[in-house]
């Protein structure tokens, strides 16, 4: 009776899409009169963003995945990556019952050990000799037709490289039905004690971690859907099983608060305390456009900056009409994507909002006490990617060149190496004023604090005297090609009149 309330639910929300995307398709006329005029310069986050106590445990920076590919993990190498995703499919680790292939998990594990790297490693139940409903497209697990051969399966992985693994994720967003999870919540609940036991027994240092929360079942529970409230509790009732808790955040940084604000709630209702990672993250989503859609339509949400300027573009707004002509398909979604990241005009405003989202998502997240974020992806997908909004978000093109974002996340990861604790200043703190947004690092050791900032409506300039009495150092993100992190501008302004604009600057002791 649940899942069939599950699916239905689904069904509606594409549902939704389909209707949404035809009523598109009868504005497009009205898109050609869009101009730049109102465009905002930064989100608006919908509750207030609050500090974290202070630990001795360092951030960890990931990218999910780190690839396959030689070219792929040296580059997350290069980034200074300490936490990566990757994923132990079952079927691909023993294709068949007691034949084992370790090849691939032994090169990726051992060059990960020896860059310092601990990664997250996400089981997948999805034997296609093992599982009660294979999946041929590899991406929903399901329940193991035999408990002993999935134990089997975890035995023999973890014995192998419990030395070089510490986190365990038991599957990925369960609440969507067939795209990732064939099976009901109960399955999914008696499959996570079956994993959690078996790890544990065999690795008492081992950490479980939760399957991840999807974006979109914080959206339906703020909306006030029982079903995913229902679905969210029933697995924070299991907390006997797993010792941290993974959420995914897409559309706009800001609703990162909300996020990790619902989950703070969830534990505290359930009495329990539990480490908090994000495993996915990524610009641009394509879903924006959906709820751009929504503000042109209906006026009951604030309009999407990004997608006006994008509209503004008539290579695109005609590009993106000659598809709603046909009906937008999940392909045709993916060509649009590719059709952003390689035309001339919109490559470099997407890029730009790539790395400005990327440092926006980083101190936001770590701020609201969450321990451990992943970007998705290393690089962009034009074939077969997994979901067709993740087509563009690499930190890599299709052809391997780094991004702006890459390098972005380079400078970022280089300058918060050692940090143990990112608050963000209060209005107060900031004489009041509330569109800009000024993050403290801080150090376990001497270090003098760091600062990140930026703010969310226009250029405006703050006084940051009160942390550097006279002058201070500020340093520029990357957000075009052309430029590594060994390029960054840096350059000496008054403590008492730093200027800010929506691109975040990093603010140091001169």
């Amino acid at each position: 009776m649940r899942k069939n309330a599950m699916c239905h639910m689904n069904s509606l929300f594409w549902c939704k899409v389909v209707v949404t995307t035809v009523c598109f398709a009868l504005i497009v006329v009205w898109i050609g009169s869009l101009s730049n005029e109102n465009v905002v310069s930064s989100f608006s986050p919908r509750f207030p963003l609050t500090s974290t106590s202070h630990s001795e445990e360092e951030y960890k920076f990931g990218v999910f995945p780190p690839g396959n590919s030689v070219d792929q993990l040296q580059s997350a190498i290069n980034l200074g990556i300490t936490q990566p995703r990757i994923i132990l499919s079952w079927n691909q680790l023993e294709p068949s019952k007691g034949q084992f292939k370790f090849m691939l998990y032994d090169w990726n594990l051992h060059k990960m050990h020896q860059a310092g790297m601990s990664p997250i490693v996400t089981v997948k139940c999805d034997s296609s000799w093992g599982t009660k409903a294979p999946d041929p497209t590899k991406t929903a697990s399901s329940p193991p037709i035999d408990e002993q051969d999935y134990i089997a399966f975890l035995t023999n992985f973890v014995i192998r490289y419990k030395d070089k693994v510490t986190y365990y994720q038991i599957e990925n967003e369960v609440y969507d039905y067939g795209r990732y999870w064939n099976g009901s919540v109960e399955e999914y609940i008696s499959l996570l004690q079956i994993a959690s036991t078996t790890i544990r027994n065999l690795d008492e240092d081992a950490i479980i971690v939760l399957q991840g929360f999807a974006n979109q079942v914080f959206r339906e529970i703020e909306a006030g859907n029982s079903d995913a409230l229902e679905y969210f509790n029933e697995l924070l009732e299991q907390s006997d099983y797993f010792d941290a808790i993974d959420f995914h955040q897409y559309y706009e940084p800001g609703d990162v608060v909300e996020i990790v604000s619902i989950l703070k709630q969830g534990m505290a209702e359930h009495g329990i305390h539990k480490e908090l990672i994000s495993t996915e993250a990524g610009d641009l989503d394509l879903r924006l456009f959906g709820r751009h859609i929504q503000y042109l339509l209906y006026g009951l949400v604030p309009p999407v900056p990004i997608v006006e300027q994008f509209l503004s573009i008539p290579e695109v707004r005609a590009y993106l009409q000659e598809l709603l002509e046909e009906g937008l398909t999940e392909q045709e979604w993916i060509d649009f994507a590719i059709f952003l990241s390689d035309n001339p005009e919109s490559r470099p405003i997407l890029e730009k909002y790539q790395a400005e989202n990327l440092v926006k998502r980083v101190m936001i997240t770590f701020s609201q006490g969450v321990k451990s974020f992943n970007q998705i992806v290393m690089m962009n997908q034009k074939e077969n990617p997994v979901d067709w909004f993740f087509a563009m978000m690499g930190l890599m093109d299709s052809e391997g060149n780094h991004k702006p974002s890459y390098y972005t996340y380079k400078l970022l990861i280089e300058n918060l190496r050692g940090c143990n604790h990112i608050e963000k200043l209060s209005e107060e703190e900031m004489e009041g004023s509330s569109v800009s947004h000024v993050y403290a690092v801080h150090f376990s050791d001497d270090r003098p604090t760091l600062y990140i900032a930026w703010s969310s409506c226009g250029d405006m300039r703050i006084d940051i005297s009160k942390q550097f009495p006279s002058i201070a150092k500020v340093t520029h993100i990357l957000t075009q090609r052309g430029f590594t992190d060994l390029d960054a501008h840096s350059e000496c302004v008054s403590s008492h009149s730093i200027p800010l604009t929506n691109t975040p600057i990093i603010i140091t002791e001169w």
